[in-house]
């Protein structure tokens, strides 16, 4: 099965959907004020686009998979957001369970959890490429 037809066979549900859309944009408030607050500087969009990423790719736990330059941004994450990020591991978790229970198979539960990332992530960032595509 490839990605095009898991898109189709088990579209993405519009709450979950709209989940992952307010937990992106949540985390690019949080980022921004946590960067302003200690650092006293403004983060561009690309950075903070490139950091949402990497909450992401760190709940699911693939964060081995990036290049090393990411490693700060892996490092922001867990050091600052450790609260967030359990309570969004948890809520994934919740979604990869549901979606298996409706029919998704599960070998691909990364790439459909990937797919309502995407969804979110170019809602928020709709000129910023994703660093893992």
């Amino acid at each position: 099965m490839d990605i095009d037809s898991l898109k189709y066979r088990y579209p993405l549900d519009p709450t979950t959907e709209n989940f992952i859309f307010r937990t992106i944009r949540e985390m690019q408030d949080l980022l921004q004020e946590t960067v302003a607050s200690q650092m006293k500087i403004q983060l561009p969009e690309k950075a903070q686009s490139e950091i949402c990423q990497i909450y992401f790719y760190v709940a699911i736990n693939i964060e081995n998979l990036l290049d090393p330059r990411y490693k700060p941004g892996i490092d922001l994450i867990n050091k600052n957001f450790s609260k967030q990020l359990a309570n969004f591991q948890n809520d994934l978790q919740g979604i990869a369970l549901s979606s298996i229970n409706k029919g998704v198979p599960k070998a691909y539960i990364l790439e459909y959890l990937c797919m309502y990332f995407e969804s979110g992530y170019k809602k928020v960032f709709p000129n910023q490429p994703l660093i893992i595509g």
